[in-house]
């Protein structure tokens, strides 16, 4: 059976990658001094979406070649990966990244 963007994580090889990829990520993020980055992040409001998990999502992004914030948007939704780097929340917006 072919394998398509709908089905990707279904094949267990490729989901244990990408779920490694996704824990190394979370886990070099959190040696990341990002107190500047977090510094002004309040935690309120619909549309505030904690620094680091942009961050997390946005380099996950580039090391599996999805630059689309669209695409990243929609990835939280269906991909193991980036729902476990995204702590299972769905950012609205995603910033431009390329």
């Amino acid at each position: 059976m072919p394998e398509s963007a709908g089905n990707e994580n279904l094949n267990p090889n490729r989901l244990l990658l990408r779920v490694a990829l996704a824990r190394f990520v979370v886990e070099v993020i959190g040696g990341f001094d990002l107190r500047a980055m977090t510094g002004s992040y309040r935690g309120s409001g619909e549309a505030s979406d904690h620094p680091t998990i942009l961050l997390g999502i946005l380099i996950h992004g580039y090391a599996t070649g999805v630059f689309s914030s669209r695409k990243l948007e929609r990835a939280t939704y269906d991909s193991v990966a980036l729902r476990f780097i995204a702590a299972n929340q769905h950012p609205g917006a995603m910033p431009e990244s390329g």
